[in-house]
């Protein structure tokens, strides 16, 4: 996420070794490398209503993550060709983990719980044009293994839900806690 860390030092080293950005707006993407050719940029913004077209000029793919029914409709009724993520709570894939995971929190005040997942599978504009993946929103400083592979696996058994395998998936933040080889046997 770049409004984590846009010190120009750093989102050069970051061009150079990751895959793409999550920003939240144009003045973020704008501070980015001028060639973006094959990074991924993820727009994560509770302002849907701006124009998701600026975020292509740099050579980039880009997604946009929806977290909200309303949100959903804007990006809908923008007949965009981008595609786009569906934000899921990460507390709502760790709640009924036994033992609890250290992580886990009662709520998250970003995206859909899991239920409203399900029920916005089922509206016929997103039957229509669904969404390519998820993205999952969960930050906690308390983050382990287990977090991530509970959260895996439960956007799998959503996934299974789906007529279209996702093409994205976005674990979000909290990672630094694990160690390079923990990061490791979570992505493999």
């Amino acid at each position: 996420a770049v409004k984590s860390c846009p010190d120009a030092h750093y989102l050069e080293v970051a061009q150079r070794m990751l895959c793409g950005f999550d920003v939240s707006n144009s003045t973020e993407y704008e501070s980015l490398h001028s060639n973006l050719d094959g990074k991924l940029i993820s727009v994560t913004s509770p302002e849907l209503s701006i124009n998701h077209d600026g975020f292509t000029s740099r050579g980039n793919a880009t997604v946009i993550t929806v977290d909200s029914q309303v949100q959903l409709n804007q990006f809908v009724s923008q007949n965009t060709q981008l595609p786009y993520v569906l934000r899921i709570q990460g507390s709502d894939l760790l709640k009924d983990l036994a033992p609890a995971d250290a992580a886990y929190f009662p709520e998250s005040r970003f995206g859909f719980t899991l239920e409203e997942v399900r029920q916005v599978l089922q509206q016929p504009a997103v039957k229509a044009t669904p969404p390519s993946g998820f993205h999952v929103h969960h930050g906690s400083e308390e983050n382990q293994v287990s977090t991530f592979t509970a959260m895996i696996q439960g956007l799998k058994l959503l996934a299974d839900t789906q007529v279209v395998e996702p093409a994205l998936i976005n674990l979000g933040g909290g990672w630094d806690e694990l160690t390079r080889e923990e990061i490791s046997d979570v992505l493999t």
